[in-house]
């Protein structure tokens, strides 16, 4: 029921971040209901916000952080969704 709810979120929500918020606090398994949520938050809110973005790349080791980089250039920049 718990990955249900975190389908509405978006719906239910005021913002990208609002939503992510709202699915995490719906308890079990938060981090996949919150990795769930985010993909469709991100569709229904037109994308991360950029502030979001800002904090993430600032978190990662240098390792880390290349292979973001690289599944980005490859599956992201090359992507041919409008």
């Amino acid at each position: 029921m718990s990955k249900l709810k975190c389908l509405a979120a978006p719906g239910l929500s005021s913002s990208f971040e609002d939503s992510i918020r709202k699915a995490i606090y719906i308890g079990g398994d938060s981090d996949t209901l919150a990795v769930i949520n985010g993909s469709i938050a991100e569709a229904f809110y037109g994308g991360v916000p950029e502030e979001i973005n800002a904090e993430v790349y600032k978190k990662p080791e240098e390792r880390l952080l290349d292979v973001v980089n690289r599944f980005v250039k490859k599956y992201v920049d090359n992507s041919t969704s409008p």
